[in-house]
């Protein structure tokens, strides 16, 4: 990577001006420069994200509270970039130097909460599917149906039933007139209600 300055990027061949360079996707590093610990990222607008990033800090507000302290103690900034034609490469030239960074020196790289998100992600990826293979056939089909449509609890005349179907089986008529009943403004079905 290198360091970014509007001198640099004036005599780069391949970009003429600032605000043609505003505009180019690509990997970034943020590193404090008295302790060294730093962040990595990518932005597909580079001169765009330092600005956000320099504000932010200036602020209190950046979203990294490891490196907000450490500007606090000493605001010494440096930001680095490499520029890419497109995010694919840069996310990929990103990955790379995470790679190289927790090799060489894994103590000095602070986490952005989207890294630790992904991480998170995974993990509980693997959790959920592993539940799911565990389930029978029912367990899936009642499983899949409470994620993507989460029962809501029902009220008629002081007595709460778990879901819109099961108050639809105990009086036996289908979850749309359960649904209409409860929407119906008529002082008939008044006591017809979701739970709040």
């Amino acid at each position: 990577m290198s360091e970014l300055s509007l001198a640099r990027i004036n005599k780069t061949e391949h970009y003429d001006d600032a605000r043609k360079y505003r505009d180019r996707p690509g990997a970034w590093r943020l590193t404090h420069v008295p302790t060294g610990k730093f962040l990595l990222g990518t932005n597909a607008r580079l001169l765009n994200y330092k600005q956000y990033a320099l504000d932010a800090l200036a602020k209190g507000i950046y979203s990294n509270k490891n490196m907000q302290a450490l500007y606090d103690q000493d605001p010494t900034m440096k930001y680095e970039v490499r520029v890419t034609s497109t995010m694919k490469e840069a996310k990929r030239h990103e990955s790379s130097e995470r790679k190289k960074a927790m090799a060489a020196e894994p103590i000095m790289m602070l986490y952005d909460r989207q890294h630790v998100s992904q991480e998170r992600r995974a993990m509980q990826s693997r959790a959920m599917k592993a539940r799911y293979a565990a389930m029978s056939e029912e367990e899936r089909k009642s499983y899949l149906n409470n994620l993507y449509n989460p029962p809501k609890p029902v009220i008629v005349d002081g007595v709460e039933f778990e879901s819109v179907n099961a108050c639809a089986r105990h009086y036996g008529v289908s979850m749309q007139c359960v649904s209409k009943r409860i929407k119906s403004p008529s002082r008939r079905f008044a006591s017809w209600q979701f739970k709040d």
